[in-house]
């Protein structure tokens, strides 16, 4: 990724999204509401499928999964603001990664990946 679209998404959370989104309990219970309405019927019954949420953002997709009882759900982003976001919510099993270097290194299969709102 260019340097100028790393440092742009990096501070997205400080220098945009606080002030178009609300990043509460609420606001994930809302769009948990959402996505297992959009996407129950497409995930997997095993709950021990492995998935990952590539640019996960600040985890709402992940917080519906992990709520759902995907017990092996994890996710991927560049920005460490989202990401520290996301573990204030209680989502677990992220890390800071850029998806261009992790996809090709990473030796992991997957049941499912996930690319929400990556473009």
């Amino acid at each position: 990724m260019p340097d100028y679209r790393k440092r742009c998404y990096e501070f997205f959370v400080s220098k945009h999204w606080e002030f178009s989104h609300s990043l509460s309990q609420e606001q994930f219970e809302h769009l948990r509401k959402i996505y297992k309405r959009r996407f129950s019927n497409i995930l997997p019954h095993d709950r021990s499928a492995k998935i990952i949420d590539i640019a996960c953002g600040a985890g709402h997709f992940l917080y519906y999964l992990q709520k759902e009882g995907y017990i092996n759900a994890c996710g991927i982003d560049f920005s460490q603001e989202q990401l520290e976001i996301a573990k204030k919510m209680g989502v677990k099993n992220v890390q800071k990664a850029d998806i261009f270097e992790y996809l090709p290194n990473n030796k992991e299969t997957y049941d499912m990946i996930v690319a929400n709102d990556i473009i």
